[in-house]
């Protein structure tokens, strides 16, 4: 298994324990330049796995807000909702 194939299972698998690294990189498990790299790897995809949640919760957020704006407008209510 290639370093870079170790490094996505080890991601795939969202942790580095030592059990991990013994799996999937057999008598190499504590090669540190894969250690390292997987750890950036996983640190990378919690960010991005973040970030998504993120641009959700707010997509969510606006969607709401319009709504509500909408339901006031169509109530005859013009106040502003956004402030």
């Amino acid at each position: 298994m290639s370093e870079e194939d170790q490094i996505a299972a080890l991601v795939k698998c969202g942790t580095i324990s030592s059990k991990n690294l013994w799996n999937i990189c057999g008598a190499n498990a504590f090669n540190s330049d894969v250690v390292m790299k997987a750890h950036v790897a996983l640190l990378a995809k919690a960010d991005k796995d973040t970030a998504a949640a993120l641009d959700a919760a707010a997509l969510e957020l606006v969607q709401a807000e319009v709504a509500a704006a909408g339901a006031k407008e169509r109530r005859g209510d013009k106040g502003s909702s956004m402030s």
